[in-house]
């Protein structure tokens, strides 16, 4: 049998809350409110029966409304456009609906039904969970009426986008001298496209060999600025670009603007063409290769985490420890135990 607890308050959400069947249950909103939590809570055991009232209605609407009031200051503004764009849609269909009426299946047809594809929808139920549990955190809602929402199983691209040596090099073949710089810097020193594309003059520590990012992907929620270390011929290629560019961004288009997703995507596109390749390449491949190639050398995940900008291992492991490159670093581990 499931533990029950005591009602207790939270101070950092004022709000009283209950353990009961396992679960964390909000009881009511307000310190002052310690009658009503316990006369709740009372309900939970079946000890006495309240007579029927009128409940405050909450819609879906001001649920969303309010989670992203509370999110915005926090979260990156892509990050918030993606919310946006998921919750938008969502309230289109369940926007004026009382939140605590959301039915589980409903909201799992309604996103099969979406022009999505798995991982996109992966990404949209788990945006929403995130938003219910947050309301009922926050005792907007008593309880959460999405409890068994299931997402579709995700899975990692890694091993299906890595650019193998052969295709690297044809690609540096074919592009501009930009674009073959911004390629190097991702492949040489396995950073997001994203942060090599901010990285400025000022950001190179050159007798460190390093660039040190305040904006990075992680940084607010971390609050500590990212370590790129960099390879000799990496170093060379910031030095000559620093010469042109002693100020603001070192990696620029070939028309001196900054790299941004949709170009460095449209420079892929135009490689894809110039090859007659069956599939476009995709700059995060080299990110992939990178921490491939790393685990096969036998580094170990923490540094390899490390190097990638990664807070633990979770990630290594999830998208970048592929098959043929982990069996050749557990051969080798198999070998130094076992010669």
């Amino acid at each position: 049998m499931k533990k029950t607890g005591m009602p207790w308050y939270r101070s950092t959400h004022d709000a009283w809350y209950v353990w009961h069947g396992g679960r964390q249950i909000s009881l009511v909103k307000g310190k002052e409110n310690k009658g009503e939590a316990f006369a709740r809570f009372a309900e939970l055991l079946g000890a006495v029966t309240r007579p029927p009232q009128q409940s405050k209605s909450v819609t879906t609407r001001a649920v969303v409304t309010a989670f992203l009031s509370n999110v915005r200051a926090t979260i990156k503004p892509t990050t918030l456009s993606a919310y946006d764009c998921i919750l938008q849609a969502f309230l289109k269909k369940f926007g004026e609906q009382d939140a605590v009426l959301l039915q589980t299946e409903e909201v799992e047809t309604w996103a099969k039904s979406r022009p999505w594809s798995q991982t996109t929808r992966r990404y949209a139920l788990t945006v929403i969970g995130g938003v219910i549990r947050w309301a009922v955190r926050e005792a907007y809602l008593a309880d959460n009426p999405l409890r068994t929402l299931r997402r579709p199983s995700g899975r990692s691209r890694g091993a299906e986008i890595l650019i193998a040596p052969e295709l690297h090099a044809r690609l540096l073949a074919v592009v501009s001298e930009e674009f073959r710089d911004f390629l190097q810097a991702v492949h040489g020193t396995g950073a997001r496209p994203g942060e090599v594309a901010r990285v400025e003059a000022k950001d190179v520590i050159w007798d460190a060999s390093c660039w040190v990012l305040v904006e990075h992907k992680t940084a607010r929620r971390t609050g500590q600025s990212r370590t790129i270390h960099l390879p000799p011929a990496i170093l060379a290629i910031c030095r000559r670009l620093a010469e042109r560019h002693s100020t603001g961004l070192l990696f620029r288009n070939t028309k001196g603007e900054p790299w941004r997703k949709t170009g460095w995507k449209q420079a892929m596109a135009r490689v894809e063409k110039k090859l007659n390749l069956t599939k476009r390449p995709m700059v995060s491949g080299y990110r992939h290769g990178f921490a491939t190639d790393a685990l096969a050398q036998g580094i170990s995940d923490a540094q390899v985490a490390e190097l990638l900008g990664h807070a633990d291992t979770s990630m290594i492991h999830k998208h970048y420890g592929h098959l043929s490159a982990r069996s050749r670093a557990l051969k080798d581990a198999l070998n130094r135990v076992r010669s």
